[in-house]
């Protein structure tokens, strides 16, 4: 299947065009492992769903 950009909902690697959430996720997950809180705070349509469930695979693993 070829790749499209997407325009609503969260992307997928496989299907959509998007940049890497790894290195979105670092700071993140050390903030998860100290016990503290963050928020995540952006412009509407800039990765804050797709980077949440990233996070959430990462967590998972």
């Amino acid at each position: 299947m070829k790749k499209t950009f997407n325009i609503a909902g969260s992307c997928h690697p496989n299907e959509h065009y998007m940049l890497p959430t790894q290195e979105r996720c670092q700071g993140v997950l050390q903030l998860i492992e100290q016990k503290q809180y963050f928020v995540i705070h952006a412009a509407r349509q800039s990765g804050k769903t797709t980077l949440l469930l990233e996070l959430a695979r990462q967590l998972i693993e």
